[in-house]
C-alpha cells in the first residue's frame, strides 16, 4: 500500500502547474480542469516519489516534482513494470497503459532531466479512467490485478 502525496494540474499545455488538495477524476476527461485529460488513451500521468528521487540524484539537482508535469505524486507502491494493472487512488481506479516517456519539454525545464527519468519508469505512468469519483492527498494507493 501506498498513499497519494500530491496532486497537480495544468489547463493549458506548457502552462504552469497548479497544486491541489484534491479533485474530482472523470472517466472521459481526466482530472477536473486539467489539459492531459483530453488525450485519448491516456488521460492522467502518476509518478511514484522515489523514481523521481533516483532522477533528481543523478541530476544533481531537487526541482519540485511537477516539474515532471504528472498529475499525481504517489508513495510506497511501485509503479515500474505494472502495464496492464489497475491502480486505486483513494475510489478511482486508474488502469495503467504503460509507461510514461519522457519528452523534450524536461529538458527545455532543466537540462538532463529527460535523460535523467529515461530509466526504470522514473518518469511514471499513464493511465486512463476506469471509476470517476474524487481524490484528496493521503488517500490510499494500491496497484490491483483486477479493478
Amino acid at each position: 500500500m501506498g498513499k497519494l502525496l500530491a496532486i497537480a494540474r495544468h489547463a493549458q499545455p506548457r502552462a504552469p502547474m497548479e497544486l491541489l488538495s484534491s479533485v474530482a477524476i472523470a472517466i472521459d476527461s481526466g482530472l477536473d480542469g486539467d489539459a492531459r485529460g483530453v488525450r485519448e488513451g491516456s488521460n492522467v500521468v502518476v509518478v511514484h516519489e522515489a523514481g523521481w528521487r533516483d532522477a533528481c540524484e543523478q541530476l544533481g539537482k531537487e526541482p519540485p516534482w511537477t516539474t515532471r508535469r504528472g498529475n499525481l505524486l504517489v508513495d510506497g507502491e511501485s509503479l515500474y513494470g505494472t502495464a496492464g494493472k489497475y491502480l486505486q487512488v483513494g475510489g478511482v481506479v486508474l488502469k495503467i497503459n504503460g509507461e510514461c516517456q519522457p519528452c523534450q519539454v524536461m529538458d527545455a525545464q532543466v537540462p538532463g532531466l529527460r535523460s535523467a527519468l529515461n530509466h526504470e519508469w522514473r518518469a511514471g505512468v499513464e493511465c486512463t479512467v476506469v471509476r470517476a469519483g474524487q481524490v484528496s492527498v493521503g488517500d490510499i494507493v494500491t496497484v490491483t490485478v483486477d479493478p
